[in-house]
């Protein structure tokens, strides 16, 4: 579960968010719309613990973010809007430091990152530099390194741009449950016909 209550953030004179609280339950996809400064990213970098509310709550599975974080950022994952990696690493060496990183076992790392990649499109290319990559293959990445550890709240900033995630690339054809079973947080920019 997911628990945001009356969080508030500032940037100088201009409220990113003001007095933001909701809950989200098990099980349920939400999509945050929004015009371009709206403060859907900025919502999702405070949830995901990368910066501090002026003001607020976030508990992610029972966890409060500042009060344990650790426990918190453990059950959750996130994929950002643009997403930033040692460049000189393949995907395969990414996740296997993220996997290091996340106290994972590493022969399951490595097959589960196989199998994310088959299922993203990226199989052929997890031994490659990233800095070869395109943003939509860097957005794959991304989003691989957000469900490595399998998280129960998934936080994808604007990650699947115009892509539609099914089960099989959800859980790579392994034991994890498909996306309803499971939170998710995207945001998207509203296209000109909703506006």
């Amino acid at each position: 579960m997911l628990v945001l209550h009356e969080l508030a953030r500032a940037y100088g004179d201009r409220q990113a968010l003001a007095g933001v609280s909701f809950t989200v339950e098990p099980g349920r996809i939400v999509g945050l719309l929004g015009a371009n400064g709206a403060g859907k990213s900025t919502l999702l970098r405070t949830v995901a613990g990368l910066q501090p509310p002026d003001s607020g709550t976030v508990t992610v599975a029972g966890h409060d973010m500042w009060r344990a974080p650790l426990a918190a950022k453990s059950a959750l994952g996130y994929a950002a809007e643009d997403p930033s990696f040692h460049e000189e690493l393949s995907p395969r060496e990414y996740l296997a430091f993220v996997a290091s990183v996340r106290g994972l076992d590493s022969s399951q790392a490595s097959a589960r990152v196989v199998a994310l990649g088959d299922a993203l499109d990226l199989g052929a290319r997890l031994d490659e530099p990233v800095h070869g990559f395109s943003h939509g293959m860097r957005k794959k990445l991304s989003f691989m390194a957000a469900v490595l550890h399998r998280p129960a709240v998934l936080l994808c900033d604007e990650a699947l741009e115009g892509r539609m995630l099914g089960r099989n690339e959800w859980g790579a054809g392994d034991d994890l449950h498909s996306p309803l079973e499971r939170l998710f947080l995207d945001t998207l920019q509203p296209s000109k016909e909703v506006r």
